[in-house]
């Protein structure tokens, strides 16, 4: 059965009685986030993780996580390297994933705008001044409670995928063009 986006949309704009609201959405779900917003008049807020190794291993076990859409588990934890690197197509594909993952990174942080949020932020209560001028309002997140999922939940061999991924830290690091959290990463 395939996920209505739009009519979840409405719904939760119809049930939610506060002057703000919000969901995360990532583009290439059934429906692009610029669309929707721009369909029930909504402000983006980007939001980006640095627990980059998260990211990364989201991303890597994207086509397992598509491919076994309608089983409810959403997570691979069952699946060995083998599987993984078949699905995936090998490291090969996942350092063009790393690479692109970092480019994005890298874009993201130079992209002069005061709607960007770091998803670990969220979590430690930062406040971003220039967003609440921007709402004429105090903007709290409430993910307080959030319980960070081990590395594990993707997969039992999530160590053994993370070797594209140092390559391009490498790389990165060298060449000093990114922030602290990413120089921090040790892998």
């Amino acid at each position: 059965m395939r996920f209505d986006e739009s009519d979840w949309i409405q719904n939760f704009l119809n049930r939610n009685e506060s002057e703000f609201v919000g969901f995360k959405m990532f583009n290439g779900d059934t429906s692009s986030v610029t669309e929707t917003a721009k369909r029930f008049d909504m402000k983006l807020i980007p939001v980006l993780r640095k627990d980059i190794i998260s990211v990364y291993l989201s991303l890597a076990l994207l086509p397992l996580q598509e491919k076994n859409k309608n089983n409810h588990s959403s997570r691979n934890t069952n699946c060995g390297l083998e599987k993984i690197l078949f699905e995936v197509g090998g490291f090969r594909r996942l350092k063009k994933n790393a690479f692109w993952l970092l480019k994005q990174y890298y874009l993201w942080e130079r992209t002069p705008t005061f709607q960007k949020v770091y998803f670990e932020d969220m979590m430690n209560g930062v406040e971003y001044p220039k967003l609440n001028e921007y709402f004429n309002t105090k903007i709290t997140f409430g993910l307080d409670e959030y319980k960070h999922m081990g590395y594990e939940t993707y997969t039992k061999d999530w160590e053994k995928l993370l070797s594209p991924l140092a390559d391009m830290l490498h790389l990165a690091k060298k060449s000093g063009n990114f922030p602290d959290y990413i120089h921090n990463v040790d892998i």
